[in-house]
């Protein structure tokens, strides 16, 4: 196998897409668009990449056509199409100048975008790298016959479903299918990057499920990515927490509690000291997070407590207190079962009185939710599920599962079960 072959694996792996025919559209592999004769013409007006090309420069590049590593186009928005350059090497990713299409990722990406948004809205992505743990991504969004192309910061590092692609472009809340694979792949990343600058076991769980409620407030979803240093991104996630949790009922003792925590990591130099909208920098963790797990806890069709998979992959590696914590979740078949044992349905009240995450309220508000309308979905969300924890961690973890579900005053009570 040719070794940027194994870029383009991963992008298709890490798309959850194959060459050809896909339920959202079709993905055309090494420029072979004959199909669809607009992109083929535009593609033959970009020519070969060129060693060197300013992106002002229209001129056509070397002989034949242009032949991006992938072309996706979609059955639902023909105006977009998404084009993808990959790169072995991350040495190869950028050029100083953007002027180097053959050479570099993000020059190659770019380059054929300028020809292709004469005639579409083109997201370009730029992928550098073999494996997820080491690749650069760079996403651009070139409008239909604009001057200049806009970053799309929040894809830094990350490649996401086509789809999803479009959704954040539009400024949509994303979707994605269940996948226990990324999940833990996720969770032993962050876990081990946490683990380096010293965040303790007891802390760990409450940033994650802070960061998750602080996504929760639109202000704070639209402008993290803007802001300029590592102290106002911990004061905004923590005034966003308050936010979300204060239309929530939650008791202010608890809601400091949470507060109190990104605070102390607010101190963490080590924390601090890595460049915002680098590799595990505070906003890399924001975008994991939002783009990755929250989309698959957003999932319409999903009974899955993906949140507490993911924490339970989570504190499964961690070492010494964190092997003591005595947290086991509670598998999804067994959820599954005792709702279908209890015949759950529109009707029903779930109390969980030793919680946990949420998984038995998560699964039963899909039950209850099966034959329910509009006010009955409603009337459930707000008196029909309630959960009792200790545990700070998750507690915290199962707020914010239930807030991120829309269930409406987040009934989770802190407190033993007696």
């Amino acid at each position: 196998m040719a070794i940027e072959q194994y870029t383009e694996n991963l992008t298709m792996k890490e798309m959850n897409c194959s060459i050809g025919k896909n339920d959202f559209g079709y993905v055309f592999p090494q420029g072979d668009v004959s199909k669809v004769d607009k992109i083929e013409k535009l593609l033959k007006q970009a020519g070969g990449k060129p060693k060197e090309c300013d992106l002002d420069d229209y001129s056509k590049g070397g002989n034949g056509k242009a032949k991006p590593e992938f072309v996706i186009t979609f059955d639902d928005d023909i105006n977009t199409i998404i084009v993808v350059e990959c790169k072995n090497s991350v040495k190869k990713h950028q050029s100083e100048g953007l002027n180097k299409p053959n050479g570099y990722a993000v020059d190659g990406a770019l380059y054929y975008a300028k020809f292709l948004k004469q005639e579409y809205n083109v997201i370009a992505v730029a992928i550098s790298g073999t494996s997820t743990s080491n690749m650069k991504v760079d996403t651009f969004y070139w409008q239909y016959r604009m001057e200049m192309y806009s970053k799309m910061i929040k894809a830094k590092d990350i490649i996401l479903e086509p789809k999803n692609y479009l959704e954040l472009v539009k400024g949509n809340k994303l979707q994605k299918a269940y996948s226990l694979d990324e999940i833990r792949t996720t969770a032993i990343d962050m876990h081990n990057y946490l683990r380096e600058i010293k965040i303790t076991e007891a802390h760990k769980p409450i940033f994650i499920a802070g960061i998750l409620i602080a996504l929760n407030d639109s202000d704070f979803s639209k402008t993290y990515a803007a802001l300029t240093s590592y102290k106002l991104v911990m004061q905004n996630i923590q005034n966003a927490i308050e936010n979300v949790l204060k239309e929530s009922d939650i008791k202010s003792s608890r809601i400091n509690y949470i507060k109190q925590v990104f605070s102390t990591l607010q101190e963490n130099t080590k924390f601090a000291d890595i460049p915002l909208g680098h590799f595990k920098s505070i906003t890399w963790y924001i975008e994991q997070l939002e783009l990755k797990i929250k989309p698959m806890m957003d999932y319409a069709d999903s009974t899955v407590d993906a949140l507490g998979v993911f924490y339970h992959e989570f504190i499964k590696y961690s070492g010494g207190d964190g092997s003591g914590l005595g947290i086991v979740l509670t598998p999804q078949h067994l959820t599954e079962f005792m709702c279908e044992l209890a015949n759950v349905n529109k009707n029903s009240r779930v109390v969980d009185i030793c919680c946990g995450s949420g998984s038995f309220l998560v699964t039963a508000m899909s039950h209850m939710f099966k034959d329910a309308n509009p006010d009955e979905v409603e009337n459930i969300r707000k008196n029909g599920l309630y959960g009792v924890e200790f545990d700070d961690g998750l507690y915290t973890l199962a707020i914010a599962n239930m807030i991120i579900r829309k269930d409406g005053k987040s009934n989770i009570y802190k407190g033993g079960l007696f």
